[in-house]
């Protein structure tokens, strides 16, 4: 088509395509702008949510400590007094006589992460200091079972004495948060005595089996200390008091003397620190705080962080209401929430990467999609364009043939040649005439015929068939390019060159006569010898070449632009303007040459010749 062509598709495409691609790339880049800008704010936005975020998960955390532990406290809360002794008088049991039952807190192991329970006897007056009568330390056969040595637990019951050493505002029956039970006398006298006195207490139950009394229970209290080997110990530790007159006890024996002296014990239990402020804290932090904050504790908790983390601190002594002396610390107890922030940052990224991958991707299907579009709609345009250069060629290939034969018909009815010679050029341009029109529709039958069906072909010798053919491709065309057909000249403007031996390929005599009457045609058409002295005849030539039969036209003519040589095999397709084209034609010629070379098997191949010219070659395998 060339040059002339390619501008009238161009100028047809116009700014319509351009602008639809516009309309269609334009919408996508504005929202993948604001998804990106709405990113951004996003992450701006967690950013400086940080400080607020550390206090929500400080808060998060501090109550899922306090409810964990409290929740443990409140279990130990719910224990009763009185079975803090190896036995007791429970309540609740009416019988005639004193029974008792073995303390689980000397049956069962202590739970975790309880070490010891433990129980100190006071006597004092209100006002006074007491003297600590007695010391208790349960479980003593499971913890030296468990590998706790007797000299662990000898510093254990030395470890309760610090604990009785309270102000005496800690041991006032009428101090606030006091628990007040009304109990069994027997039971709190079984305990009170601690079961010493059997028979005293037994003598005394019909006294005492119909009275009641009330005992003072105070809430557990978290100490914090140092024992006499300066080891820290953590404790907690409650006051049970006996809030009774003396004249309301019965006078009988001994068993019943430290009710009447104002009965009161220091019981407890220690606690192991490294499960308050280690343990627990990280185990309700896997639960409290989030997947970019972290929880240090101790040392770690006190090291000053680089800028892209935000610290919170946190005191787990003030935060469990640990009572301690100034200056005494357990090593874990500070702690600090650290919130990371870079994570928002590498989130951001992996967002921003990911949402560009798929942007890519969009963008490059709609980029692929338009230039598919584009393509289809350029071929659209160029088959209109072939079409309707096909449709001008064949008007006009109609036209001329037509009022060529009229007019020299006319001129023969009116008798204006006189002589015999010029009455036979007359017939002659007739018949060449006529023989274009013959051509043109055979042409166009062909296409037809072979777009929709394939020729049936046979094995033979391709030498042989190009010469059965050799008399027929002699006069084709002699009327249409200038040559008489009864002359002496007819074919004298082909040479043959017939290799001998060849290998059979697959042929059929009228695909072989189609593709020989096209190449030869095509080459008296541009490359014409008639009336040339000494130039040079089209040759047609078969040859073996790298297992491959040939069938070659070779001409001498003007040949084929670099540009145009994919695409001379186009159906209708010609080079230049059918409005300014001086060569007559369809564009079908080359286009039925490869119809019937695919037909047989073959395929077809254009190629400069040296020296200049054109060769056309239909390159056959062999059977």
């Amino acid at each position: 088509m060339g040059l002339l062509h390619t501008t009238l598709v161009q100028r047809r495409l116009g700014p319509g395509l351009p602008l639809y691609g516009v309309l269609l790339i334009l919408p996508a880049v504005v929202l993948m702008g604001l998804h990106g800008f709405g990113l951004y704010q996003s992450y701006r936005t967690e950013l400086e949510a940080i400080p607020q975020r550390a206090d929500a998960e400080a808060i998060r955390l501090a109550r899922t400590l306090q409810e964990r532990f409290l929740t443990f406290l409140d279990q130990e809360e719910q224990r009763p007094y009185y079975e803090y002794a190896n036995h007791y008088s429970p309540v609740g049991v009416l019988t005639e006589e004193l029974t008792l039952f073995e303390s689980p807190m000397s049956a069962l192991p202590t739970p975790s992460p309880i070490l010891s329970w433990f129980q100190a006897d006071l006597n004092f007056d209100l006002g006074s200091q007491g003297e600590m009568n007695t010391v208790r330390l349960f479980e003593a056969d499971l913890l030296t079972q468990s590998g706790v040595d007797a000299a662990e637990l000898k510093d254990l019951e030395r470890a309760v004495l610090p604990l009785t050493q309270l102000d005496v505002r800690d041991f006032d029956p009428n101090f606030q948060s006091q628990n007040l039970l009304t109990i069994p006398l027997a039971t709190a006298a079984v305990h009170a005595d601690g079961a010493n006195h059997w028979d005293c207490l037994n003598d005394c139950f019909a006294v005492m089996r119909d009275r009641s009394i009330t005992v003072s229970v105070a809430p557990f209290r978290l100490r914090l200390f140092e024992d006499e080997s300066n080891k820290l110990r953590l404790a907690a530790v409650r006051q049970v008091s006996v809030l009774d007159t003396y004249e309301s006890f019965p006078k009988t024996g001994r068993c019943m003397d430290p009710l009447r002296y104002h009965f009161s014990v220091a019981q407890g239990f220690f606690l192991d620190p490294q499960w308050l402020f280690e343990e627990l804290p990280l185990e309700a932090a896997a639960i409290a705080i989030g997947p970019d904050t972290r929880l240090a504790l101790g040392p770690d908790a006190r090291v000053i962080r680089p800028e892209n983390e935000a610290k919170l601190p946190m005191n787990l002594t003030a935060l469990f209401e640990v009572e301690r002396a100034p200056g005494l610390a357990w090593p874990y107890t500070d702690a600090s929430i650290f919130v990371d922030r870079a994570a928002p940052a590498s989130r951001f990224t992996g967002a921003i990467l990911r949402f560009a991958s798929v942007a890519l991707m969009l963008l490059l299907s709609l980029a692929t999609g338009l230039v598919l579009l584009r393509r289809n709609v350029r071929q659209k345009l160029e088959q209109a364009a072939q079409t309707e250069n096909f449709v001008a060629a064949v008007t006009h290939e109609l036209r001329t043939p037509l009022a060529s034969i009229k007019l020299h018909g006319e001129m023969l009815v009116d008798g204006i040649p006189q002589s015999r010679d010029a009455r036979h050029e007359y017939y002659n341009r007739i018949l060449g005439e006529a023989e274009r029109l013959s051509v043109l529709v055979e042409n166009v039958l062909q296409k037809s015929s072979l777009d929709s069906e394939r020729a049936s072909s046979a094995p033979g010798d391709i030498s042989a068939m190009v010469l059965l053919l050799e008399d027929q491709l002699a006069t084709h065309g002699m009327h249409h390019h200038g040559f008489d057909p009864l002359s002496t000249e007819r074919g004298s403007d082909l040479a043959f060159q017939l290799a001998e031996n060849l290998p059979q390929v697959s042929l059929h005599l009228e695909a072989i006569n189609g593709i020989l009457r096209n190449l030869v045609g095509n080459a008296r058409k541009y490359a014409p010898v008639a009336g040339k002295p000494g130039a040079e005849p089209i040759l047609v030539r078969t040859r073996l070449e790298k297992g491959l039969v040939l069938l070659e036209v070779a001409d001498r003519g003007p040949g084929v632009p670099d540009a145009e040589q994919e695409r001379i095999f186009e159906a209708f397709y010609r080079m230049g303007d059918e409005a300014t084209r001086e060569t007559p034609g369809t564009g079908l010629g080359l286009h039925l040459v490869v119809l019937h070379a695919q037909a047989l098997g073959a395929r077809v191949k254009y190629r400069a010749r040296k020296g200049g010219g054109s060769v056309f070659a239909i390159l056959f395998k062999p059977t």
